[in-house]
């Protein structure tokens, strides 16, 4: 495997779970049993740096191959790294969105349907009494 195979292969997971699909396999067995491992962890793990060991050792062996000089644990350690960062750059601009703009089209949203389930439960209470 090479870089661009893992790189593909994490934002694959990631847009997996962000859509709540499953994932869209690609030719390489390997990777694509790489990928099914990983994604059974579940995106907690993702998100927590738990990746399964089989990435690493893929790494070292894509390192050796190629004859580079490079640490599979490095690569791990600068790719969880990245992904947590690139997923809190997303994040922050949308729970700030979220919670601290209430004229935001998802807060109206939000109001608009606790407002209908409000209104409901009232109706219910009324009714019942």
């Amino acid at each position: 495997m090479r870089y661009s195979l893992y790189r593909e292969m994490i934002l694959e997971l990631i847009r997996a779970f962000h859509e709540k699909r499953e994932l869209i396999h690609k030719n390489d067995q390997e990777e694509t049993r790489l990928m099914q491992k990983q994604f059974s962890l579940g995106q907690c793990a993702i998100l927590g740096g738990m990746w399964v060991k089989e990435i690493v050792s893929a790494q070292a062996t894509h390192y050796w191959k190629t004859s580079r000089q490079k640490s599979a644990q490095k690569w791990t350690a600068e790719t969880i790294t990245k992904v947590q960062g690139k997923i809190m750059e997303l994040w922050y601009p949308r729970n700030d969105e979220l919670h601290n703009n209430e004229e935001s089209d998802i807060n109206k949203k939000v109001h608009a349907e606790l407002n209908v389930t409000a209104h409901r439960h009232v109706k219910f209470q009324k009714t019942t009494k």
